[in-house]
């Protein structure tokens, strides 16, 4: 989940009933959009392109 403001991106444990848990701190950087891959790379934009692996 990206904190533009904060310009943090945080990662979550999502549990079966669909609701998030373990906010865990993932990146220094703010986002306008990512994806992850098959692989689990995880990239993020904003203004650059950022690939983070597993």
């Amino acid at each position: 989940m990206a904190d533009i403001e904060d310009n943090k991106i945080w990662k979550y444990s999502i549990r079966n009933d669909g609701t998030l848990a373990g906010k865990t701190f993932f990146a220094p950087k703010g986002s306008d959009g990512m994806t992850i891959d098959h692989k689990g790379n995880v990239y993020l934009t904003s203004g650059k392109a950022w690939v983070y692996s597993p």
